[in-house]
């Protein structure tokens, strides 16, 4: 499409569910967000559910409310079944959290296929059962080779899985207890869902354990006894620190001071490398829980010296898709506004973070 403008949609049609769905993505209920509007809850849930007629001063004064340009209440919402949803800790969030999530999830699919509508996203790696490859750690292996990972550490993972074809989206779950996610669909839609606030190695063990489940789990519907969550942490294990190096460098004996030199050298917390000595048999369970007790009492299970933080990595693959569409494809900010729902001040915000510059293929 080099050179003319993606057609903007001309039919609208007051959508209450897209309403329904950007009210539950602020944590918003529907008696707080009727008082604010001064409405009735009664008034607010008819419109929802489309029993009711909105009129435009009444939408102006929502979408200010809940931050979203009037445009995207007439957007067509996919909702997902939440219990397709890979979490890591989904089940110590509160009901509330949950809900606010699982809608952030379904509003931030929608943006990503209106802006792959119009470019192609060439994606490296396929599904691999682990019933067929034998083993989660075969399928890590098989998956570095694919994308010509070299031996040693992953210097920056974030770019290996953009580089992969695979989308991270990097937000606030406003909870501490949730890390990441997959969201498997009908489209098979390629996307990781990362707690931008986790720290540095704590975001790249959740990047790998995601990965695993997105090459393991979104295209098979495992069973309920197979231990995915399992699964998914050998594959991560094996991707980021593989065994034939590791072994190399520990041993029963190796002390927490090593343990943070290894820090150093894999980008991986402590805590994760001696879990991976652990799974591997190189120490003992004696070892295993001295280690965590010498862990718990220097404070380091909730924080992990400040002299051993690793840097966060920057997604850029949503922003280059973005710049894409203002600059090749030739979309204005308002535009672009009206085609993925998001306001021209979180467009701008957005495109300020960093520099990213490599421009997607237009299809």
């Amino acid at each position: 499409m080099q050179g003319q403008k993606k057609t903007m949609e001309t039919k609208l049609t007051f959508n209450g569910e897209a309403l329904s769905v950007a009210r539950r993505s602020r944590g918003i209920s529907q008696k707080a967000l009727a008082a604010s509007i001064n409405i009735t809850p009664a008034t607010l849930c008819k419109i929802e559910l489309g029993h009711l007629a909105i009129k435009e001063e009444l939408l102006s004064k929502i979408a200010e409310e809940l931050h979203y340009p009037n445009t995207f209440f007439f957007k067509e919402i996919n909702i997902l079944t939440p219990n397709i949803i890979y979490y890591r800790k989904r089940t110590a969030l509160r009901a509330g959290d949950v809900e606010k999530v699982d809608n952030i999830v379904h509003i931030e699919r929608f943006r990503i296929k209106q802006l792959l509508k119009a470019l192609e996203l060439k994606q490296k790696i396929e599904p691999m059962n682990p019933a067929d490859f034998g083993s989660p750690e075969e399928i890590a292996r098989r998956t570095r080779h694919i994308l010509s990972v070299p031996a040693g550490p992953i210097k920056n993972l974030v770019n290996i899985i953009e580089g992969a074809g695979i989308i991270i989206i990097t937000t606030d779950f406003n909870s501490d207890k949730l890390d990441g996610m997959i969201v498997p669909d009908q489209d098979a839609l390629p996307l990781i869902y990362l707690n931008k606030d986790a720290p540095g190695d704590r975001q790249r063990s959740t990047l790998a354990h995601e990965l695993g489940h997105w090459i393991m789990h979104h295209a098979f519907n495992p069973m309920a006894d197979e231990d995915v969550e399992d699964e998914a942490f050998r594959f991560a294990g094996e991707f980021m620190v593989p065994s034939m190096e590791f072994q190399r460098m520990v041993n029963d004996k190796t002390t927490l001071s090593g343990y943070a030199d290894l820090k150093r050298y894999w980008k991986m917390s402590m805590q994760f490398l001696i879990k991976r000595a652990y799974q591997l048999q190189i120490i003992t369970k004696e070892r295993y829980t001295s280690l965590f007790q010498q862990m718990s009492k220097m404070g380091y299970r909730k924080r992990e010296p400040s002299s051993l933080d690793i840097p966060t990595e920057r997604p850029i693959l949503i922003e280059n898709m973005i710049k894409a569409h203002l600059h090749d494809l030739e979309f204005s900010p308002e535009e672009l506004q009206e085609h993925i729902g998001m306001l021209t001040s979180e467009i701008h915000s957005l495109l300020n973070k960093g520099k990213g510059t490599a421009f997607m293929k237009i299809a």
